[in-house]
């Protein structure tokens, strides 16, 4: 993992949850803590769509980065959290980018938490519509899968 964040502040995990509304995934914390956001080498991920027949195209993509905690960076997960909150499904949160702006996404409530999805944003909901899973498809079910199944693109 290149371009970390550095370590995480003593309050970051609970800062993180109080902006998330919640408790956050276990194995996502120790990923916070071990490497706190950065660029992963290999990068490439398969996506698995469900219904969404325009998107089923596009079955691979990478990570650009993912968001650590770290204020006035522009990989700042609290940040994003807050920019994104009525924009992605409630029990989400953003956790890294594409090339393209578009998310990966994880689970943290109910049946998905810990699940990684990814985000299209050229397909979000329009304004003052309620997120939902329309433009969003399957990447792993947890993150240490996730991480196990990165590839070189």
């Amino acid at each position: 993992m290149s371009d970390t964040l550095g370590p995480l502040a003593p309050d970051a995990w609970a800062r993180a949850e109080q902006e998330a509304g919640g408790p956050l995934p276990l194995e996502y914390k120790r990923f916070l803590e071990r490497f706190n956001g950065g660029s992963p080498t290999p990068s490439g991920f398969r996506i698995r769509w469900s219904g969404q027949e325009w998107a089923e195209r596009w079955s691979t993509d990478m990570v650009q980065q993912f968001l650590g905690i770290q204020e006035g960076s522009p990989a700042d997960l609290l940040s994003d959290v807050r920019v994104y909150r009525g924009r992605i499904p409630a029990d989400t949160i953003p956790i890294g980018y594409d090339p393209g702006g578009n998310l990966l996404l994880l689970g943290v409530r109910g049946a998905n938490t810990g699940k990684v999805f990814f985000w299209l944003q050229d397909y979000e909901i329009r304004e003052g519509g309620e997120p939902d899973y329309r433009n969003v498809g399957e990447v792993a079910p947890n993150l240490d899968a996730f991480l196990d199944s990165l590839f070189e693109p």
